[in-house]
């Protein structure tokens, strides 16, 4: 039956694996029980197929991954003495070991061929907790003041991603499958609205403006496949991101650009006080950017020092968290897996990769004022990788929207 969801071991493990990734659950005290349990389960069927990500093709990017998370933990390990409620040694070896059980059970997915149906997997598991997120939120609203400004999967940030990543998820699911497009095509614009409308609820203006960029960015890639899906340009955009940091007040002085924000946001030209923590959080980096001060520490230490929650930029809080150097292995990394993306794409996997390629590139322009290079990035770059790596026994089979130019 279509649309039928088969439950076997793998699909088990994928979903365990989507909810330690891409969601939490405030609302449960007992959830961080439950997550470790999965990691644990994960754990051990990766491990028990360790030859697989010994493979020679998948060397150079575990090197990278292992390089980076390995001085992550080093780096929170020599910050765990700071007088802070939150452990960054131990928040840093949970993180870094969900991020390698994602790689590792991706690459054995490749191996079984087994991508699309992980992508298949995701979409529906998405899909449920978003419909369990936002029926809560509708029907219990007092939730969230009770639980710290928390929704049933955290953040409203977090409430926002997850319905743009369904959309992804679903577009990538019909470039892998055949479906009858007119049914498909109500589904999309339907799942559209109701991310939007979830969106201005919640009161993510940035959120909003991720949703409403996700179809431009599609078209924009697939006109120019040739230089977004390259990882130069990619890195080009991340560290133009990065500099928002330096040059805001350049850009903040463009009419067009104030208006903007006065008008469609509806945020102050400081965008809600982050031009004056782009001005504070360098100073407080002083004698700290060669290790930072360790991982999950912006918020404690960030209100602590200066009275803000986090440094408001993606790349920037990567620095606060585990220094310069750390955050540059971390750029080559994610620089060497759309290397390898790109040249691992055909004409069936490519139009699969793109909406999710959209999604990453939208989490990196908000990451100009927002913290976006997260767990749910990582996992998306890494998803690509192993998109692009999934043999289609079908080259030429007809794609429902296909994002190809017309002749």
């Amino acid at each position: 039956m279509k649309g039928k969801l088969t439950i076997s071991i793998p699909s088990i493990l994928m979903i365990m694996l989507f909810i330690i990734q891409f969601v939490s659950f405030p609302y449960f005290p007992w959830y961080d029980t439950i997550k470790y349990g999965f990691i644990v389960i994960i754990g051990v069927f990766v491990l028990r197929r360790y030859k697989v990500f010994l493979n020679k093709k998948y060397r150079i990017i575990n090197c990278l991954a292992i390089l980076f998370g390995g001085l992550t933990i080093y780096s929170s390990f020599i910050n765990r003495n700071q007088t802070i409620e939150r452990n960054p040694f131990l928040s840093a070896i949970i993180f870094v070991i969900t991020y390698l059980l994602f790689l590792f059970f991706i690459e054995i997915m490749v191996e079984r061929k087994k991508i699309k149906k992980m992508i298949d997997v995701f979409y529906k598991t998405a899909f449920i907790i978003a419909i369990l997120t936002d029926i809560i939120m509708f029907l219990k609203p007092e939730l969230v003041s009770i639980h710290g400004n928390n929704y049933f999967i955290g953040t409203k940030f977090r409430v926002v991603y997850l319905h743009l990543i369904l959309i992804a998820l679903y577009l990538a699911k019909l470039n892998f499958q055949s479906h009858q497009k007119k049914f498909q095509t109500k589904r999309m614009l339907s799942l559209s609205i109701w991310s939007i409308l979830v969106g201005l609820y919640v009161k993510c203006a940035t959120g909003v403006v991720g949703l409403l960029l996700l179809y431009p960015f599609i078209h924009i890639i697939n006109k120019n496949k040739r230089i977004l899906l390259n990882w130069i340009p990619f890195t080009i955009v991340q560290l133009f991101c990065f500099s928002f940091v330096y040059i805001n007040e350049l850009i903040l002085n463009n009419p067009l650009i104030q208006s903007f924000i006065l008008h469609v946001l509806k945020r102050d030209i400081t965008l809600t006080a982050r031009t004056r923590i782009f001005n504070m959080v360098p100073e407080l980096l002083t004698g700290n950017t060669v290790w930072g001060f360790g991982y999950g520490t912006s918020y404690e230490l960030g209100m602590k020092l200066g009275g803000f929650p986090n440094t408001q930029n993606a790349v920037l809080e990567w620095i606060w968290q585990v220094g310069i150097h750390i955050t540059i292995i971390m750029l080559i990394m994610f620089a060497f897996i759309l290397y390898f993306t790109s040249k691992n794409l055909n004409d069936t996997n490519k139009n699969a990769v793109i909406p999710i390629l959209a999604c990453i590139y939208i989490m990196t322009v908000l990451g100009m004022v927002e913290i976006t290079i997260d767990s749910i990035y990582f996992a998306l770059l890494i998803l690509i990788l192993g998109m692009s790596m999934e043999e289609c026994k079908s080259k030429k089979r007809e794609m429902l929207y296909d994002y190809k130019e017309n002749a």
